[in-house]
Formats: structure tokens, sequence, C-alpha cells
């Protein structure tokens, strides 16, 4: 539903839903990478580290260790091992 209590939120309080929208792409990664989809896994993986590394500059103690997370899928999607 457009315009609803979601959407009022985040123009509220800009950013509300990110780290849940980080956290949604981070595990679209993994599945998509599962699915052999390794194009769509990484660029999804991507645009997890770039909103999660935006959090973690802002507050490393509350994001850093999600951002660690979506580095280390990309970095396996990237096909290195860790």
């Amino acid at each position: 539903m457009l315009g609803g209590p979601a959407v009022k939120a985040d123009v509220e309080c800009p950013g509300t839903y990110l780290p849940d929208l980080a956290n949604a792409l981070n595990n679209l990664s993994v599945r998509l990478g599962d699915a052999g989809r390794g194009e769509e896994a990484l660029t999804a993986a991507q645009e997890a580290v770039a909103i999660r590394r935006t959090l973690a500059e802002a507050n490393p103690n509350l994001f850093g260790t999600a951002l660690q997370q979506s580095l280390v899928t990309a970095a396996r999607l990237e096909g290195l091992d860790l």
C-alpha cells in the first residue's frame, strides 16, 4: 500500500528501513548465488555492502558486524576464498 505507515515513517525519518533493506539484499545475494545466478547475486551483495558501509560509518558499533558479513558474502561471490 503506497503511502502507508512505512512510507510515512521513512519520510519523517530517512533511512529507517535501510538496515532491513541491506539485510534483505544480503540474504537475496546468498540465495541467488545458491541458484547459480552469480552476477545477480554479486550485484545484490554489492548493494548491501554500500548501504551497510554508510550505516557503519555513522555507527560502527551498531553496524560494523553487519558490514563485515556483507563484505564476506561479496568476497565469496567474487570467488575469493576466505
